[in-house]
């Protein structure tokens, strides 16, 4: 990604929730959070619920919300025409990740968001990226 990493101590905190959050680390993610953690820091190009998303990390999904992470958060994500203030459930979308789609649902994610770059849904991504059963999941929860 287009992302140079610092020496800014908060800036590996939060790098590290980021990496949690990909690996599904529940239990970590509430360490780093208590060590002041920013659980919305936009590091690699992609917020640690928009990266627990993207990778179907469902355990996550659930501790970061708890903890605080706005199921709906704005974030990037990977290359710069990839993606620009998009949610987490266009990733779990994208991805055909339906767990993280169900997670993201039921803990208030917004169906109807519209990303800034292509002006899409969710259920858009996931049209685009042929994710037939996540286009079909998301109608069924309008």
């Amino acid at each position: 990604p287009q992302w140079r990493p610092g020496d800014d101590p908060q800036e590996t905190l939060d790098e590290a929730l980021a990496w949690a959050a990909r690996s599904d680390r529940s239990g970590v993610l509430t360490i780093l959070a208590a060590h002041g953690a920013d659980l919305e820091a936009d590091v690699y190009r992609g917020t640690a619920l928009a990266w627990a998303a993207a990778c179907g990390r469902t355990d996550a999904i659930h501790a970061l919300v708890a903890l605080g992470a706005d199921p709906s958060g704005r974030s990037s994500f990977g290359g710069p025409e990839h993606g620009r203030d998009l949610t987490p459930l266009h990733l779990a979308a994208q991805g055909g990740r339906l767990e993280a789609i169900t997670a993201l649902l039921e803990l208030g994610a917004a169906r109807t968001a519209t990303d800034a770059l292509y002006d899409s849904t969710p259920e858009g991504w996931a049209q685009e990226f042929g994710q037939a059963d996540a286009v079909a999941l998301l109608r069924a929860r309008q």
